[in-house]
């Protein structure tokens, strides 16, 4: 892994108390059967060289907070979602593909996300109506290609659902905690489920380095 894209962090040590802020949401992250490294034990508190809040170093955007005990994920940008059906001009549209001009136009046109989806075959015909977002009690979920998104309130304004993104505090544990690669460098394994990632129990993993200079690389 230590081959793979890495993102170079400032380190600020800070014992403010928890808000929002990230870890592992940008990107699904590497997926394995068991934690790693598979001969260390399993720290059920962050360790001292990495507590506290991490900011991106080219812009100094929070990333996020490492507390004691726990990890502290920010809330994401709200989000606007058409509660209804909204389909793309191109998937109906019968101009000729040799009109490029048109279809430049076509595909410049702005995009929206809904509630649901429509799906056309190469004729242009209807072939399915797709669930985008389920709403199930007072949060909605994001359908992805083999999950469902984490759970996120919500309001409803004419035909809008607007998220309300809220801060997700992982406590470390059972499901959730870090492992020692070397003396400066800490794997930290988490179940999707405590990433409201589905039910699948596999196991989200991260490579954390604190460098002599400061600086905490994230090998992803």
């Amino acid at each position: 892994m230590m081959n793979h894209l890495t993102k170079i962090f400032s380190f600020m040590l800070s014992l403010v108390a928890l808000a929002g802020v990230s870890i592992l949401t940008s990107c699904e992250g590497n997926h394995f059967a068991n934690p790693l490294p598979v001969d260390s034990k399993n720290l059920y508190q962050v360790p001292i060289v990495l507590r506290g809040r991490l900011l991106d170093h080219k812009d100094s955007t929070e990333l996020y907070l490492l507390g004691k005990n726990s990890i502290t994920i920010p809330a994401n940008e709200t989000t606007k979602i058409i509660n209804g059906i909204w389909f793309h001009p191109r998937d109906t549209s019968r101009v000729p593909f040799i009109d490029t001009a048109a279809w430049k136009k076509i595909n410049n046109l702005p995009e929206y996300q809904s509630r649901y989806s429509l799906k056309y075959d190469s004729t242009k015909k209807k072939t399915d109506t797709v669930e985008n977002y389920i709403l199930k009690g007072n949060k909605i979920y994001n359908i992805q290609s083999n999950s469902v998104g984490a759970g996120t309130s919500y309001v409803i304004k004419e035909d809008t659902i607007i998220t309300i993104p809220e801060p997700h505090k992982i406590e470390l544990g059972p499901g959730a905690f870090f492992r020692k690669a070397t003396a400066n460098l800490y794997h930290v394994n988490i179940r999707d489920s405590k990433l409201e990632k589905g039910n699948i129990n596999w196991w989200q993993i991260r490579l954390l380095e604190k460098r002599k200079d400061g600086k905490i690389i994230l090998y992803d």
